[in-house]
């Protein structure tokens, strides 16, 4: 079974997003203001998801009010050139990415027009997109609490499931199901029915 982008409405998403960098960082949604200012002021990755969502947010106000809404697009178009070239952090504006997405140690990360649900962590050397796999061609579609580490490659008409966790330098290029570990190259299963909620946090004093 694999979830759509969130799980369910969330107008909102930049503000799930960034309690789930807190949440990460300080193992609390709600840390002191020092540590807020430290994560808005300093953390590079924290920037690249705020550019992501402002552009998503510029799209929706350029469908809504039309021409008027074209100066924050181009903002948006400007800011996501910015972290490519300062951060090396490549996000198609056509993804599809649902609320609490976190990038970690950015650099060379590369994201095409996917769908990925709720919850998603990326890591630096990251690359999900458009591939050729046996019989078939297109992009991937996966699910939420999906944890890519260093290196991970996901390409291809692909589905994965929820909660999937893709180590250091695997690489996706055929259907996964869901609460699966996924390492080497090409990618094997090397454990199933894994609860990588522990790497999210969830529930932690």
């Amino acid at each position: 079974m694999m979830s759509g982008p969130g799980t369910g409405p969330d107008r909102r998403p930049f503000q799930t997003d960034r309690r789930a960098f807190y949440l990460n960082l300080y193992g609390t949604e709600k840390p002191p203001l020092r540590r807020r200012v430290r994560v808005w002021a300093g953390n590079l990755g924290f920037h690249c998801v705020a550019v992501f969502r402002f552009g998503q947010w510029a799209r929706r106000a350029r469908r809504k009010v039309g021409p008027l809404a074209w100066p924050l697009v181009a903002a948006a178009k400007c800011l996501s050139f910015q972290a490519g070239l300062l951060h090396k952090v490549f996000i198609n504006d056509q993804a599809e990415i649902g609320p609490g997405l976190l990038i970690f140690h950015p650099g060379n990360i590369v994201v095409g027009p996917v769908t990925i649900g709720a919850q998603c962590a990326l890591s630096q050397g990251v690359t999900i997109g458009y591939g050729h796999t046996p019989g078939r061609q297109g992009r991937p579609r996966i699910g939420s609490r999906f944890w890519a580490y260093q290196g991970a490659v996901i390409y291809g008409a692909v589905e994965v499931g929820d909660g999937v966790t893709v180590l250091n330098y695997a690489t996706v290029s055929k259907d996964i199901p869901q609460g699966s570990v996924v390492a080497g190259n090409p990618g094997r299963i090397i454990e199933r029915d894994f609860d990588n909620r522990v790497l999210w946090l969830e529930g932690r004093d």
